[in-house]
């Protein structure tokens, strides 16, 4: 078995085109993308991302299919760690626990579409006066769920 070090981690990073973005929070299109392509290494994802047992079962029971519990356990775990669930942090693993080199270039590709998006919709959008949404208060807010903050459809 090949032993990976940080600096062929950060060299694939590189390779990639992404290691500029492995101080960023991880987003919820990059974990419905990543659950959607992982769905049958969640578990031990899950358990590499420290997240415990019993809420391993709880989201195996709670969510009936692959995808869904991937999302949750992904889900869970950035709730979980807060500022420090970084896409570095979230490669890192899939890279030396996983050793799914595959899911990385995946998600990478994934990451950089997502960098295009942003980059042509700041270009085409720079004379364009901003609209933003009304301000949604408390009260209107009743549904904390991941579903509401992250739709994994």
């Amino acid at each position: 078995m090949t032993s990976f070090t940080k600096e062929d981690f950060n060299q694939l990073l590189e390779e990639e085109g992404i290691l500029h973005k492995a101080s960023n929070m991880v987003d919820c299109p990059l974990l419905q993308f990543l659950a959607k392509n992982m769905s049958d290494d969640w578990k031990p994802l899950a358990r590499y991302l420290n997240i415990d047992e019993p809420k391993i079962t709880e989201i195996e029971h709670d969510n009936k299919h692959l995808s869904e519990q991937a999302f949750k356990a992904l889900y869970t775990w950035r709730e979980q760690d807060g500022r420090d669930a970084t896409v570095g942090k979230l490669l890192e693993v899939v890279y030396f626990d996983l050793n799914n080199r595959l899911l990385i270039s995946q998600a990478a590709g994934f990451l950089k579409r997502g960098e295009d998006k942003e980059n042509s919709r700041s270009f085409s959008n720079q004379n364009t006066p901003v609209k933003l949404p009304p301000k949604v208060t408390a009260a209107q807010s009743t549904n904390n769920s991941p579903r509401s903050k992250c739709s994994t459809s």
